[in-house]
């Protein structure tokens, strides 16, 4: 049979590995915090809070703001499943259009062009799953963060940039 004192100490043990288990993941997510990105700017798309980031490209050339894809998918209407399925497929089919970032929340987050999240988005509203204001939440939302990522330019300069970037995902027009 175990004594007092000995439960009292084992007890003591426990809690120390305990403190000592939540001071490393304390730690751990202080140093994943200050890895990620921050968001530029959030704005609300319907009732979901939609995370706006600089563009990660670094090539050089104009780009929106991108957004949180796994924001854009809640704020589709589409149930769990379908929201997974449908990332499954954007990982797969638009790759150049994604990139995954570190988030303090969760591991990873991916992240994608602003044409690609206004698709999403755009497709959910034309099926019947998300009300059409959310296109202009999502649509201001990137104008509020563009202005954010732009700030330090001329208004003139900046709009120029903003004609540059809206082109850049979209798809070459054809002649006919």
């Amino acid at each position: 049979m175990t004594s007092g004192s000995e439960l009292s100490s084992l007890f003591g043990a426990i809690a120390r590995d305990a403190r000592e288990r939540k001071r490393k993941a304390d730690d751990i997510a202080t140093k994943a915090a200050a890895a990620a990105p921050a968001a530029l700017h959030v704005s609300m798309v319907g009732q979901q809070p939609v995370r706006f980031f600089r563009p990660p490209l670094n090539d050089g050339r104009p780009d929106m703001p991108w957004c949180s894809l796994s924001d854009i998918l809640r704020a589709t209407g589409y149930d769990k499943d379908a929201r997974a399925r449908l990332a499954v497929t954007i990982s797969r089919d638009y790759r150049e259009r994604i990139r995954s970032i570190a988030d303090p929340v969760k591991a990873r987050l991916v992240i994608g062009c602003y044409v690609l999240g206004m698709d999403v988005l755009s497709a959910a509203v034309r099926r019947g799953f998300a009300h059409g204001s959310l296109i202009a939440d999502l649509r201001d939302g990137c104008m509020e963060a563009a202005k954010k990522m732009l700030a330090d330019r001329d208004p003139a300069e900046a709009a120029l940039y903003l004609i540059d970037a809206a082109k850049r995902w979209k798809p070459e027009e054809k002649a006919a």
